[in-house]
């Protein structure tokens, strides 16, 4: 990572064998702890990338719950990618004023308005982005991260995004 000069390490998503009951989320909570203690000694913060499935239920919780309660804030931060909260089913700017203060990083993609909600650019979809990205700074978040898992055109997907962002930044 130091030779990278690189001050975040992300870790993208939860194993399957993770996901399952609320014990199994804690184990992996306490793991997350361990490796966001390790990079801490090399200056490196840890964040976690969510998707939809941690806002399904699980049991009288949510995997989100889980982790949010059993993970160190000072070790493990959060990198939240809005979409796929929006997609779970939980609004997205609560969530970034729950735990904001645990937020460097956000991801940044529309959401189509037909039923199959799939990623669109920024700007081009369903998400209220002056509220989420007010809480966003709000939060202090550190780097806006425009990307698209199914893009049309990358490149342009990710030049339309930026347009957009940089419109709304300036009104």
């Amino acid at each position: 990572m130091h030779t990278l000069e690189c001050a975040h390490a992300i870790l993208p998503s939860a194993p399957p064998e993770y996901r399952s009951h609320e014990a199994s989320v804690a184990r992996f909570a306490g793991d997350l702890n361990r490796w966001g203690g390790l990079c801490r000694q090399e200056d490196v913060t840890l964040s976690y990338h969510n998707h939809d499935f941690e806002f399904a239920p699980l049991g009288e919780t949510t995997m989100w719950d889980v982790l949010v309660r059993e993970t160190d804030p000072e070790l493990v931060h959060l990198e939240l990618d809005l979409y796929w909260i929006k997609y779970g089913g939980t609004d997205p700017e609560t969530v970034l004023r729950d735990v904001g203060d645990r937020v460097s990083l956000v991801h940044l993609k529309d959401m189509a308005p037909d039923e199959t909600r799939s990623d669109l650019p920024v700007g081009e979809g369903t998400m209220p982005w002056s509220g989420l990205l007010e809480a966003a700074d709000a939060a202090g978040v550190e780097w806006y991260i425009a990307e698209q898992d199914n893009p049309r055109d990358a490149l342009e997907d990710v030049k339309t995004s930026l347009k957009y962002l940089h419109r709304l930044a300036s009104t």
